[in-house]
């Protein structure tokens, strides 16, 4: 009997996972979760396991050879402060559930639909990315070594920054794009009014995250 949903498919991929010494991915996806708010942060907790070449969960496979053959304990040789703040992103291929339920009842029902359906086919691939903020070795399952790692929009880091300071003759715009600026990422601004220039604004030991929070909700954007 034919199955009325297509089997969901996520992969997990990092700069800091690198090859073990047998060529193989350092780690696979195990599972996620996390909150996600309007106006809010969002935080995922992603686990992920190592693998071997025949695609076991030896955990051998994930120290050094040397390591290896001296009885070394699991993931040993994995530097886990080194990853943080790399980025980490996991593709989750949406279910395409459209294709499964035609594949039972026939295409007449799609032809009468108007072909409308097409759109729902073959959903797509949602994304989720940020930046590893914690890392642990979480112990093992069977012959896989289980880590965890904690991932957060990169504005986060404006959390963790606090100031006292005085704005002068900016717009609240300009204030925003000051305190992004001392962060290495890009950011698209899409505003379609103009703002005026403020005499002061004070930063009075508020996180960067939380003044330019402030300040959008005071203009509205």
């Amino acid at each position: 009997m034919a199955s009325m949903f297509n089997t969901r498919t996520i992969s997990v991929h990092s700069p800091a996972f690198k090859s073990s010494e047998w060529g193989t991915p350092f780690f696979l996806f195990h599972s996620i979760k996390g909150t996600e708010n309007v106006n809010e942060l969002f935080e995922y907790t992603v686990q992920v396991r190592t693998q071997d070449e025949q695609g076991k969960g030896i955990i051998e496979q994930y120290i050094s050879k040397a390591e290896a053959m001296a009885g070394g304990a699991p993931g040993s040789n994995l530097d886990l402060k080194s990853t943080i703040g790399a980025s980490l992103g996991v593709a989750i291929e949406l279910d395409g559930k459209v294709d499964g339920v035609l594949s039972l009842i026939g295409e007449p029902i799609e032809r009468q639909a108007g072909g409308i359906l097409d759109a729902a086919r073959g959903q797509g691939t949602r994304y989720i990315n940020g930046i590893i903020t914690q890392a642990a070795h979480i112990g093992t399952l069977g012959r896989h070594a289980l880590y965890e790692f904690t991932i957060r929009n990169w504005m986060w880091l404006l959390t963790q920054s606090s100031d006292y300071k005085v704005w002068q003759k900016m717009s609240i715009p300009d204030i925003i794009r000051a305190v992004l600026s001392t962060l290495p990422y890009r950011v698209e601004y899409r505003l379609t009014q103009e703002y005026k220039t403020l005499d002061y604004q004070v930063q009075y030991g508020e996180t960067h995250w939380h003044l330019i929070q402030r300040l959008m909700e005071e203009a509205g954007i």
